[in-house]
């Protein structure tokens, strides 16, 4: 699912109720969301070090997006991404 795709879908989902949950796991977040209609997002950041990390987006049980990080002196660049 592209950058975009993924923003629409979020964007269907704003009206409704949600719950959010913030879990801390250590080395990363990992971010959860529970939508009224059943749906769920999830986003997990996992921090290798201070200036690289990797993330995966995950919709309803199934990963869509995988990315690797760094950090560089305006923000986090992609390395690779994985769009599924």
């Amino acid at each position: 699912m592209s950058d975009i795709q993924l923003m629409n879908w979020i964007a269907e989902h704003e009206a409704m109720k949600a719950r959010r949950d913030c879990l801390d796991r250590g080395n990363g977040l990992q971010n959860i969301v529970r939508y009224e209609n059943g749906d769920t997002y999830q986003h997990i950041e996992t921090y290798e070090s201070i200036f690289r990390k990797s993330t995966e987006t995950i919709i309803n049980g199934q990963t869509v997006s995988r990315k690797e990080l760094e950090f560089h002196s305006f923000g986090w660049r992609e390395i690779k991404a994985t769009i599924i």
